[in-house]
């Protein structure tokens, strides 16, 4: 698999980042200045932020119908707070800048939790706890094989994971850390929703049924 190449207009300068196959950390790691003129470059054009969830920047805008490609920074700040996993409206590219987020996808962790813990071992338990309160740095390998197992990944600086439109998950922060990445966006080609136990359910219904925006 060929490096991918990622390519931005800063300030009227090409920069060209070479990022590592996807899911690993690129080689060369990501310069922090490159990583700090992307996030100054796309302060400039905010998107709806989430309140306390994610602060979100333009750096490539969608146009009207959403055909296009685009992409923001995001600055996120806490985990998502359902046990639902969600997915999106169009393909897309995750790089991570700064920070770090663990991404659970379908698999054991996720089942064990929208089963409301009922049967979990304390060693399931132990590795629920430690991922709210620490990020991959911290883990052991075996730890880490375990979270593996259970479809639950560290994401840091330097990752790149591309997704289907359809493809599930949710993230998990460290409890007091945040996490800026790249997302890059495909041409719009569905609604997005959660994938509760019960059925897909679009997000507005969803979110309504909470009473929240995020």
């Amino acid at each position: 698999m060929h490096p991918l190449s990622v390519v931005l207009k800063i300030r009227g300068l090409t920069r060209v980042v070479l990022l590592d196959h996807v899911g690993q950390p690129a080689r060369p790691a990501m310069i922090p200045l490159f990583v700090n003129l992307l996030i100054g470059h796309a302060k400039r054009t905010p998107y709806l932020h989430l309140a306390d969830y994610m602060q979100r920047f333009w750096v490539r805008r969608h146009n009207d119908d959403k055909s296009n490609w685009a992409a923001r920074v995001h600055n996120i700040k806490r985990s998502d707070l359902d046990r639902a996993l969600h997915d999106h409206p169009w393909k897309n590219i995750s790089i991570v800048l700064m920070g770090g987020y663990w991404e659970v996808m379908p698999g054991i962790y996720r089942e064990t939790c929208e089963a409301e813990f009922v049967g979990a071992l304390p060693e399931f338990m132990a590795l629920h706890e430690f991922i709210h309160q620490h990020g991959g740095p911290a883990a052991s390998r075996p730890q880490m094989r375990e979270l593996k197992r259970m479809d639950v990944y560290w994401r840091g600086p330097g990752t790149i994971v591309r997704r289907r439109a359809d493809a599930l998950h949710r993230l998990i922060l460290p409890q007091g850390a945040d996490a800026w990445s790249l997302f890059i966006m495909g041409p719009k080609v569905r609604e997005w929703g959660f994938q509760t136990i019960t059925g897909w359910v679009h997000n507005a219904a969803y979110l309504q049924a909470l009473g929240r925006a995020a």
